[in-house]
């Protein structure tokens, strides 16, 4: 399952209607303030039980009544709302209903980057342009919302709000850019196939840069790939992008490693990054309430 998520420990800003005892908080998170254009941008929210009994959720965050669930909330330097070109309305993947403890949370990747708020699209509207599906250079505000029912009636809370800014890449950066490009738009057209050596040698040539996180990510977690390729560069991604959210989703979401290796992954991972140690306990105990039903 790809939509897990967790939360930092920061400030959360609540607006709640007050016919209502307040059951539910939701929490944003960003593993960084600071990235580059065409960099990949994952959040995290937590949707929290804060009462004291048993609320009653639909796994991840998708209630059970239409118009339900997590709606993305982007303004841009100036305080305007931006306006995706896709959906902003994440819905879960599951519908079973989950009693969730007091305490108890549920978790959740958002993906800001491929929540359509580029501002072009190619081929008639079919398909996003590479370049236009990332948010120009500029300060930014994200915000996540949340409905749920109670009795019928629509209970809407709000995320803290987190700040963020994306720069200009310079010559150099965009280099790297444009030869990661060329090589993986020939690989993205061929579905079912092993990755081709000239991409793997992007991970030895720029292991540190932030473009080569969504070459490893998306590498690590096809299926089709080599599990000994996986394996190899899911560690140097650890040591590489420790606190990257996109190396957590790996070390989550590879589909062919053994669950052993995946402990001895989740345990370094753990010793290099204190924000991913938090969120991968967070997962852990989610991992719990869901095997539990």
């Amino acid at each position: 399952m790809r939509n897990f998520i967790f939360s930092l420990l920061l400030p959360v800003t609540i607006l709640f209607n007050s016919s209502f005892a307040q059951e539910l908080e939701i929490t944003l998170t960003l593993d960084k303030t600071n990235y580059l254009k065409f960099e990949t941008i994952e959040s995290i929210a937590e949707l929290k039980n804060i009462s004291s009994q048993i609320v009653i959720v639909t796994e991840p965050f998708n209630a059970e009544i239409a118009n339900s669930g997590i709606e993305i909330l982007l303004l841009d330097s100036t305080g305007n709302t931006m306006r995706s070109i896709g959906r902003t309305i994440i819905h879960g993947y599951l519908e079973e209903q989950i009693k969730l403890l007091p305490e108890q949370c549920l978790v959740s990747f958002i993906h800001v980057t491929q929540s359509g708020f580029g501002q072009s699209i190619q081929g008639g509207g079919t398909r996003v342009a590479l370049e236009n599906s990332y948010l120009p250079a500029g300060e930014y505000k994200l915000q996540l919302s949340y409905n749920y029912f109670i009795d019928k009636l629509k209970n809407t809370i709000y995320s803290n709000i987190y700040k963020f800014i994306i720069s200009e890449p310079n010559e150099s950066d965009l280099d790297i850019f444009n030869k990661i490009k060329k090589i993986t738009e020939k690989q993205f057209s061929l579905p079912k196939t092993l990755y081709p050596e000239s991409v793997k040698t992007i991970f030895n040539k720029y292991p540190n840069h932030v473009y080569t996180l969504s070459v490893y990510e998306n590498f690590i977690t096809t299926s089709y790939q080599k599990e000994s390729d996986q394996q190899e560069y899911l560690l140097k991604m650890i040591e590489d992008q420790p606190s990257s959210f996109l190396t957590l989703r790996s070390v989550i979401g590879c589909p062919k490693i053994s669950e052993d290796f995946r402990n001895t992954a989740s345990a370094r991972l753990k010793v290099k990054s204190e924000l991913n140690k938090t969120m991968l306990e967070k997962y852990e105990n989610y991992k719990k309430i869901i095997n539990r039903k």
